[in-house]
């Protein structure tokens, strides 16, 4: 299993609102390869799981403390994401509550 970390900036439905080039571009790249990766394990035959969990609007500097949820509370549903994460998943972009999200 891998995991990467992600964020809504890399969702193209979001790319209307600007900023942050940059970071959009890397974790749009981050995306591919998380989807590519799953894509040629599955192919392959292998029993490896990719994803991408985004965990959440974190109450952090990033966020200037305005994220709608807490440090623990992101950590630990992602934590639970990863603990009952299924094959069939590989290649989603998935929440920290373990909700599936669109690219």
């Amino acid at each position: 299993m891998e995991v990467q970390a992600d964020t809504r900036y890399a969702e193209m439905r979001h790319a209307d609102k600007g900023g942050r080039l940059g970071y959009r571009m890397a974790k749009s790249s981050l995306n591919q390869l998380t989807v590519s990766l799953a894509t040629e394990q599955r192919l392959a035959g292998q029993k490896l799981a990719f994803i991408a969990l985004h965990p959440g609007r974190v109450r952090t500097r990033l966020s200037g403390f305005n994220g709608a949820i807490d440090v623990e509370e992101s950590a630990n549903g992602m934590v639970k994401v990863i603990e009952d994460l299924k094959l069939e998943q590989s290649g989603d972009f998935v929440r920290y509550d373990g909700e599936k999200m669109a690219w």
